[in-house]
């Protein structure tokens, strides 16, 4: 249940584009979405893979989302990521295209940390 909140949720905010033409497609698993994008590119790969993937400076997931972006994102796909280098204290956006090839970096800086650890207003109210 918390699952489809979640994902209505994160849809909406799309969704409140009115040029935005959304397709949102749920899968069992990564294989199974890469298995339908090979056998219908055109109308299953994406345009946009994204992974917040930062827990106490920590990359959790990055392989996997490494592996689904370059499987299942369209020529002109991008990949949005959060995670922290390693040697790097803070996190950082990084968006790839589907070779991980580095297009644009967007280091945070000190004061977003407080909301990492869940230390800000915001996480508190």
């Amino acid at each position: 249940m918390l699952y489809n909140e979640a994902i209505y949720q994160f849809i909406q905010w799309f969704a409140t584009e009115p040029e935005l033409d959304l397709q949102v497609l749920l899968y069992d698993s990564v294989d199974a979405y890469i298995a339908d994008c090979q056998l219908s590119p055109a109308e299953c790969m994406a345009h946009v893979c994204s992974a917040i993937d930062y827990k106490d400076n920590d990359k959790l997931l990055e392989d996997h989302v490494n592996h689904m972006a370059g499987n299942t994102l369209r020529t002109d796909g991008i990949c949005v990521k959060l995670v922290t280098r390693v040697g790097e204290g803070l996190p950082g956006v990084y968006i790839e295209d589907r070779n991980r090839t580095l297009l644009h970096t967007y280091p945070l800086e000190a004061n977003c940390e407080s909301h990492f650890e869940s230390r800000c207003q915001e996480c508190e109210v």
